[in-house]
């Protein structure tokens, strides 16, 4: 090369001397041009040292195998920078990149991710490729612990608050029971909202409506929410030791026991907690027979709970004869059986409300 300069006399301009292509590039290039015109002319000093806190945090750091992010370190340069008075919005990766390799020389390394969305590394230059990789494994292992973790601490948080709401439920009352009770409607109101949603995203994929999130409208299939309230139900059930009295339960073991009439049929789904035990069925029983014979005394005859007076019924009646075909006469039923019907939207008041009924633990 000194051969050449000496050959034109030092003027390659008059020797029309050409930049190879390569160095021409680097030598315009942004980021040799930004290394020349990098100054800091406002307020040096107190970039200097607030350069000198951050490299004096991490200098140990990277002398012992760790490795740095840009965005941290300058989220960290800019803290320091308006601790002392400057405006460090402005302040650029760039321009902390060549305060980093001005300080540190040839002791680090810039790498940069295969995705450009994410910072620069820098790390020492001692790492070793079989360093970098038991590091990272080291680091995959944490995270699928930490994850593991999260996950696991997330679900019991979710059951207290679920078992926490489950005890603030209330059920329906038994004795009497009403009908009205015992239907989906009243079913959707007893279940908290938490443990409805909760049952509601496991089964299906319905998320409409779960920004009002107090207040769930019915999924779109009636299948599904069917599914979900008797699910929720069996769910307060268990979590209440059978304290809560739900519509689900009672109306299945009526339900068994009136088709089948098996008392061991009834007593299987209570122990699998779909249904209210035998015990509490008798009860319940016991208490619709108490409030019939309490309308006895008070209208001084039997009247249907649904049938509203002052409106237009129809009654028919006819004997009801069993085992009469005897010669004695002995061990017949001779009895008559009369049926009322009123059309289902008569006009008039409402039908009487129930009674207020003793209560009476009936022993099976």
């Amino acid at each position: 090369m000194l051969h050449v300069l000496i050959s034109v006399n030092n003027d390659l301009i008059a020797a029309e001397a050409k930049y190879h292509k390569t160095c021409f590039a680097s030598y315009i290039s942004k980021s040799n041009l930004k290394h020349k015109s990098f100054k800091e002319v406002e307020g040096e000093a107190s970039y200097d040292t607030a350069f000198k806190e951050m490299a004096a945090e991490i200098s140990e750091g990277i002398y012992q195998g760790k490795a740095y992010d840009m965005s941290s370190l300058l989220s960290k340069y800019r803290e320091l920078l308006e601790d002392k008075g400057i405006k460090a919005e402005s302040y650029s990766k760039q321009h902390l990149k060549l305060r980093l390799q001005k300080h540190f020389g040839e002791e680090i390394v810039f790498h940069q991710h295969p995705d450009r969305s994410k910072p620069k590394v820098i790390y020492s230059r001692n790492i070793s490729l079989q360093d970098v990789l038991n590091a990272s494994a080291a680091q995959n292992a944490r995270s699928v612990s930490s994850v593991s973790f999260d996950a696991t601490q997330q679900i019991v948080n979710t059951a207290r608050r679920v078992k926490e709401e489950i005890r603030k439920c209330s059920g329906i009352t038994l004795r009497p029971l009403n009908v009205d009770d015992v239907s989906l409607e009243s079913s959707r109101r007893i279940i908290p909202p938490s443990l409805y949603w909760l049952v509601r995203l496991m089964i299906t994929s319905d998320e409409s409506g779960v920004d009002d999130f107090d207040h769930p409208c019915p999924c779109v299939k009636i299948e599904d929410e069917r599914r979900i309230i008797s699910i929720s139900q069996d769910i307060i059930h268990c979590a209440s030791k059978a304290r809560v009295k739900l519509p689900k339960q009672i109306a299945l073991a009526m339900a068994v026991r009136h088709l089948t009439g098996s008392k061991q049929l009834v007593c299987l789904l209570n122990r699998m907690g779909h249904s209210s035990s035998y015990d509490e069925l008798q009860a319940v029983d016991t208490s619709l027979a108490m409030e019939v014979l309490t309308k006895v005394e008070t209208y001084e005859t039997v009247i249907s709970s649904n049938i509203s007076p002052g409106s237009f019924v129809q009654f028919a009646a006819d004997n009801n004869d069993l085992k009469e075909e005897t010669i004695d006469g002995k061990n017949t039923t001779h009895a008559t059986t009369m049926v009322v019907y009123q059309p289902r939207r008569a006009f008039g008041p409402e039908p009487p409300p129930p009674l207020g009924i003793i209560r009476r633990d009936v022993v099976a």
